[in-house]
């Protein structure tokens, strides 16, 4: 008797195989392609799947540092020992100087001659024409001197600019007086050719000039 070859069967294992490699193979792809959860660390809450864990609280920004900020005096000189000095080109250019120094506590401007003196230790103040002086403003102020108020002479000098004020005058006295009269005045420049007095608030530095006689209101150091 012949033997019959099962052709059914054979093709139904086959199937049931087939199918059972495929569901092999989707199982591995789904382990494959599943993200692994990050280790957590002892003390800190889980985090969660795609988050990040940010501080609860943004960091504090650090405090600006402090402005060292001046009283300026015009037209006064602060007595103090001179700790530095140097050139500068104006009385801004001294305060940041002074700024600059940690040391530094006041300072005076010598306008007609460009010059910066930084101070350690602070003083009165006493009125010089040539003058700009400041001191921090976390310092005490200075005291203004009670010295005398007296007019300084520059024969064949004058100041330079157009003067604050200009009338006529017969000789220098009577320009002197003139500036005496008005509280503003610094300085006074008398013409004698002309007979002009011209009256400055903010003298600069004077110039040669026959002819001409200057003045400007100070005091004496104590």
């Amino acid at each position: 008797m012949g033997f019959a070859f099962d052709h059914a069967g054979l093709w139904r294992r086959g199937r049931q195989f087939a199918m059972l490699l495929a569901l092999v193979f989707a199982a591995s792809a789904a382990v494959a392609t599943e993200k692994p959860m990050p280790p957590t660390i002892p003390g800190s809450p889980p985090k969660a799947p795609g988050i990040s864990n940010m501080p609860s609280t943004p960091s504090t920004p650090a405090p600006p540092s402090q402005t060292r900020s001046f009283q300026r005096y015009s037209h006064y000189d602060l007595a103090a020992g001179d700790e530095w000095q140097s050139d500068a080109w104006d009385a801004p250019g001294c305060e940041n100087k002074c700024k600059e120094n940690s040391a530094c506590a006041g300072f005076t401007y010598d306008g007609w001659n460009r010059r910066c003196f930084l101070k350690r230790d602070l003083g009165g103040i006493r009125l010089n024409p040539r003058a700009t002086s400041g001191v921090l403003s976390s310092e005490r102020q200075p005291v203004k001197s009670g010295a005398p108020v007296v007019m300084k002479y520059y024969n064949n000098r004058a100041f330079p600019g157009q003067a604050d004020q200009s009338q006529a005058a017969k000789d220098r006295d009577g320009c002197e007086r003139a500036c005496w009269g008005i509280a503003s005045c610094i300085g006074f420049s008398f013409h004698k050719a002309e007979r002009r007095c011209d009256l400055f608030d903010n003298p600069q530095e004077y110039g040669k000039q026959s002819g001409v006689y200057s003045g400007a209101k100070e005091q004496d150091a104590n």
